[in-house]
């Protein structure tokens, strides 16, 4: 399956931070992004047309909005994308923090987020695999892109903790739900039919890129930093991560659901970062 691929990205960036009165920061700004690309397909992995080039242009505003000096702040935005390859996308974001003193934090978020098809998701062939029938004949399962395939669409519910014990010690509790659409699947695109390859009859199998899944994730993440010295510091944490995948819109899909059994429900993680003469660094 192996197979080249060039990809070049060009992007210009302007932001500007504007403090308005004594309680707004307002920042806001505008990107544009090229991607340019080169396959070179195999009989297993292909696009077509083998290059191309997509633009993404961006706009965002977001205010920094005091309520209450030192205690209460909320900030909010949204950002704008227009992609050649699934049009204009509206991502709104809003994040409120409450600070009762100087050790206690609680917040609360939310987002919008998008993963946009890539020229792949469109354009592409991927040889899934290969069989010889009970006839003689090679057989292909052949996954083909499909123009209409739409971006990936998650809002993201955030509540957390965070409180200061000690100089030493610090905990963080987030928890949080997901909510996922028109996620990513591989759907049966009709019969199997007869083809042929460099002269080789050939029975296709035919699948094609869809977004015909669709679900939740939702857990939490407690973590504890300590700092034994002034240059040492301690980070342990455990996730708990449940996550519910489902067909919609009469979905086959069997490619991309198993992924909620392959995820990890529970991990845990124990880091240290050590700062040592010199100006080195030990993690």
């Amino acid at each position: 399956m192996n197979f080249n691929q060039r990809r070049d990205t060009w992007e210009l960036e302007a932001q500007h931070r504007l403090p308005v009165g004594e309680s707004h920061d307002v920042l806001y700004g505008a990107s544009y992004r090229a991607y340019s690309d080169n396959y070179d397909g195999s009989f297993y992995v292909d696009v077509e047309p083998p290059s191309d080039t997509v633009s993404l242009y961006t706009a965002f505003l977001q205010d920094e909005i005091t309520l209450v000096p030192d205690h209460l702040k909320l900030t909010v935005g949204t950002k704008l994308e227009q992609y050649d390859l699934s049009g204009l996308e509206v991502l709104p974001s809003a994040r409120l923090a409450w600070m009762p003193d100087s050790r206690n934090t609680i917040w609360t978020a939310f987002s919008r987020a998008v993963r946009s098809p890539q020229r792949f998701n469109q354009d592409g062939l991927i040889v899934l695999g290969t069989q010889t029938l009970p006839n003689g004949l090679p057989a292909a399962a052949v996954l083909r892109g499909d123009s209409d395939y739409d971006s990936e669409t998650l809002d993201a519910y955030e509540l957390g903790y965070r409180v200061q014990v000690s100089d030493t010690v610090a905990f963080d509790l987030a928890t949080f739900y997901n909510n996922y659409d028109d996620l990513e699947s591989v759907e049966p695109n009709g019969a199997p039919f007869l083809t042929s390859f460099e002269g080789v009859p050939l029975i296709e199998l035919p699948f094609r890129s869809d977004n015909l899944l669709e679900g939740e994730t939702y857990g939490g993440e407690l973590s504890i930093e300590y700092r034994p010295r002034d240059n040492w510091r301690l980070v342990g944490s455990y996730s708990l991560l449940n996550m519910d995948l489902r067909h919609t819109k009469g979905s086959q899909d069997q490619v991309f659901l198993p992924a909620e059994e392959r995820t990890p429900k529970n991990q845990a993680t124990l880091r240290s970062y050590l700062e040592l003469p010199y100006n080195l660094e030990w993690d």
